[in-house]
């Protein structure tokens, strides 16, 4: 199994200053929170002699008390929002199913909704299982967090 290193970033003026405290010596700096990973593995690959692909990484930006606040109260409000979305989506499909059963037309059955016919048929067409899956997902990734290193071996830090 790889080894797997923390990397914590911090807002340093215009930039991203990257700490691996792991490793001795593994700092960089980057504009972009987009441009960490690369830049991160580069340093422990370098002070370490090691191929960049040999680990995996989880990033932790780390932020003042105040903006942390903030963004977990969006993340807790965008997960409240996913999963309504779900919840919404499963009823209409049960509504629209149970509906045309009883000989509704479609038209008419998300008018009831207050949806468009168009929405009513795709709702009708889609599988459940892949909303629901892709629902999930969704949001087990906003409780996780953001996995910066977007590297599939390391769990998302909190």
């Amino acid at each position: 199994m790889k080894p797997t290193y923390t990397i914590e970033v911090r807002r340093s003026g215009r930039w991203w200053a990257i700490d691996v405290p792991e490793v001795k010596g593994a700092h960089t700096q980057a504009r972009r929170l987009g441009e960490i990973a690369a830049m991160a593995r580069d340093a422990i690959a370098g002070v370490l002699d090691v191929s960049p692909r040999s680990f995996a990484m989880v990033i932790r930006p780390v932020l003042d008390d105040r903006l942390q606040s903030l963004v977990d109260a969006a993340r807790r409000s965008r997960i409240a929002v996913q999963e309504a979305q779900l919840e919404a989506a499963e009823s209409a499909a049960r509504a629209l199913r149970s509906l045309q059963r009883d000989g509704v037309p479609l038209r008419d059955a998300g008018e009831l909704l207050g949806i468009s016919h168009q929405r009513a048929a795709q709702i009708m067409g889609a599988d459940l299982r892949l909303i629901r899956s892709s629902r999930r997902k969704a949001i087990a990734e906003l409780r996780a967090g953001y996995d910066l290193a977007q590297d599939q071996q390391a769990e998302p830090a909190r």
